[in-house]
């Protein structure tokens, strides 16, 4: 079947629980890769063993940062001198107690001193621990000294910039590192993995199902990486058909419309039900039920950039078709696209 140019898709669907879905639930997927090949301890290792002191002074280590269900763990280079840094722990911050009600707390590693910590939380009023690393030892014992140098680490001592989300036994649940300095994942789009309402909610009663679109965030600063959602919630006995489908079907597809600002992510898909048609003694891939699909997209830092004016934000907006076919187990539907969009606002980054 032939498929119209789209841009590369980064789709993460999990079956949820609720009063409709005829399916077993499927847990949310563990973190993706954003950058596979980046260093650090690999997903289902044990993170290595640390201590340091926050920007309190307080001696601090995993069992006294950890919450019930974890912790998210930031490594970033500087609350000084990069943007990209304090723009992500400034969202972090904002984010902090979404994670708490999760039973996930957050902190983060920086190679700078205690006093400089302390000043930069205080002012931007960072609700998580920040440990001072300035011999980059936690850095090193986990794998993420940057060694690149040129612009990719001007300073030695920094690590690569990212967050590692740790189960509560200290198992590597998620890793989000970008090979670009300037990209960082937002905390939001972790907490839209991990089955978190996003925000902008909008809902549409369609034939044989509702949809509702959502974004990890709504405010966006240059660089970063984040994720919309899709929830669709099926009529009882009524079925999507997942990618990758035989037989003239038409696949769920998300095809977002070429934009200059952003720039969307390879596919990933969640594990599907196998539905035999007896009629037809066919057996075909299908999602059924509520389940949840997240497309991770970039805001491009450079044409980002170039859109600032004299003031502070502007307006963008993400559209694009949701492609789909919906059968029952009678008769199936014709093929049928609704249009979908998100609106958001880009900022400039934290000073």
């Amino acid at each position: 079947m032939q498929q119209r140019w789209a841009f590369a898709l980064t789709l993460v669907a999990a079956t949820l629980t609720g009063p409709h879905a005829s399916a077993p639930a499927v847990k949310p997927a563990s973190g993706p890769e954003t950058w596979a090949a980046a260093p650090g301890p690999a997903l289902g290792s044990v993170a290595p063993a640390f201590e340091a002191r926050d920007q309190d002074g307080r001696l601090r280590t995993f069992a006294t940062l950890k919450g019930p269900s974890g912790l998210v763990l930031n490594f970033n280079r500087s609350v000084v001198w990069c943007p990209y840094c304090k723009s992500q722990l400034a969202e972090l911050g904002k984010q902090a107690a979404e994670f708490r009600a999760r039973g996930i707390e957050v902190a983060a590693v920086v190679p700078e001193p205690v006093e400089v910590l302390k000043a930069f939380t205080t002012r931007l009023e960072i609700p998580f621990p920040i440990l001072s690393d300035q011999d980059s030892r936690i850095i090193e014992r986990f794998g993420l000294l940057d060694t690149r140098g040129g612009t990719f680490a001007p300073f030695k001592g920094l690590p690569y910039a990212g967050n590692l989300y740790l189960d509560a036994s200290g198992t590597v649940r998620g890793r989000y590192f970008e090979e670009a300095v300037e990209t960082r994942r937002t905390a939001g789009s972790i907490l839209l993995e991990q089955g978190a309402p996003g925000t902008g909610l909008q809902e549409r009663p369609l034939d044989h199902f509702v949809l509702r679109t959502s974004a990890s965030n709504a405010e966006l600063a240059p660089g970063q990486r984040f994720t919309l959602a899709l929830d669709v919630e099926l009529e009882p006995k009524h079925h999507m058909y997942a990618p990758g489908v035989a037989g003239g079907y038409r696949p769920l597809r998300l095809v977002l419309d070429p934009s200059p600002l952003f720039e969307a992510h390879p596919p990933r898909f969640p594990p599907v039900r196998q539905y035999f048609y007896a009629p037809l003694k066919e057996t075909v891939a299908v999602f059924e039920g509520r389940f949840r699909v997240l497309q991770d997209v970039t805001l491009l830092f450079r044409p980002a950039l170039a859109g600032f004016g004299q003031e502070p934000t502007y307006e963008a907006a993400l559209t694009g078709t949701l492609e789909y076919q919906v059968c029952s187990d009678r008769v199936c539907y014709p093929p049928s696209a609704v249009p979908v969009r998100w609106a958001l606002r880009v900022k400039r980054w934290t000073k």
